[in-house]
């Protein structure tokens, strides 16, 4: 499986989540946004991932951030016995199941990837 990756929303007025999927797979912006009860969504830029996690955005890490951001998993990574998350850096990751990357986040698992 590839690694999964991550999007984090807009930084500012907007809240901010961090959402895991599989890389490859995109994020359905109306599905999360459903699945979260809240308006409609979009993918931050590279300077609002880092500015939101404190990391880039092919290396954001789910935990570890400068303040505590609200996580969602995407259910297609419980297909999987184990996925690689990013580990804080880019071309760095660790091996993780989809339960314990729910654990580790206090993430949400919802059904946000096409």
């Amino acid at each position: 499986m590839a690694p999964q990756e991550s999007t984090s929303l807009p930084v500012g007025s907007m809240q901010v989540a961090l959402v895991r999927n599989s890389g490859r797979r995109k994020v359905d912006t109306t599905a999360l946004a459903t699945g979260r009860g809240s308006g409609k969504r979009r993918p931050a830029n590279p300077e609002q991932v880092r500015q939101a996690a404190g990391q880039v955005v092919v290396g954001a890490a789910p935990d570890g951030h400068p303040r505590a951001l609200p996580a969602v998993v995407d259910e297609a990574l419980t297909d999987h016995a184990q996925v690689w998350a990013a580990a804080g850096a880019p071309r760095t990751v660790f091996s993780i199941t989809a339960g314990e990357l729910l654990e580790l986040t206090g993430g949400l698992l919802l059904p946000v990837g096409r």
